[in-house]
């Protein structure tokens, strides 16, 4: 059966707040704590909570959203202690290109935005120093892709959804390393099902 309009703006307003739960406090993962002194591409930054997470464990933080509404709502919240670059996420300018950043995070719904996985994975691997890490904290997806019935949506494999195999290779690509890669279950049934993978834990360093 095809899924009607009504169905899927109530799939796009869960898949939204399962992005906004889990990015919710700006939680970063213990993998991306230690970066005090670091110098942090953050992308995906939207309201700014986790940029200002990063922030507070003493990161300098270049934070890229391709949205101006988000990136006002995100200097509202953490000032001149972050700076922030309208791009895409998959199209990053030559000055972030430089090989210059220790580290690179990926927010939650920030996948949503990558329209072409392998100039988002040449990209990290420009703005990487030799021995960068990238982590990336998203919403699992397939899990993006089922209803609350754990009915598919849409084929995994449609064009304009990006899969796992497409992110780490474009990652490999780029010349990183993938260190972990764990698809973890819902931790709160607003999430998700427990029985379906609802986030995405990757971590990798440019070799």
């Amino acid at each position: 059966m095809e899924p009607t309009r009504e169905n899927l703006r109530a799939f796009d307003q869960l898949h939204r707040r399962r992005v906004d739960m889990l990015d919710a406090g700006g939680r970063l993962p213990e993998t991306a704590r230690g970066w005090r002194d670091a110098r942090v591409l953050h992308l995906g930054c939207r309201g700014g909570e986790t940029t200002a997470a990063l922030v507070d464990i003493g990161a300098l933080v270049i934070a890229v959203d391709p949205f101006e509404d988000r990136l006002v709502a995100a200097r509202a919240r953490v000032g001149d202690q972050a700076v922030f670059v309208w791009a895409e996420l998959h199209a990053l300018p030559a000055e972030l290109l430089r090989s210059r950043f220790d580290a690179v995070y990926s927010s939650p719904g920030a996948l949503d935005e990558i329209l072409d996985p392998a100039a988002w994975g040449a990209g990290i691997g420009a703005a990487l120093r030799q021995g960068g890490q990238f982590v990336l904290n998203d919403v699992h997806p397939a899990a993006a892709l089922l209803d609350h019935a754990l009915r598919w949506r849409t084929s995994y494999f449609e064009d304009g959804f990006v899969r796992i195999g497409q992110i780490i290779n474009g990652l490999a690509d780029a010349g990183l390393l993938i260190r972990s890669c764990d698809e973890l279950p819902a931790h709160d049934r607003r999430l998700g099902d427990p029985r379906v993978p609802a986030r995405l834990l990757l971590t990798a360093e440019k070799i």
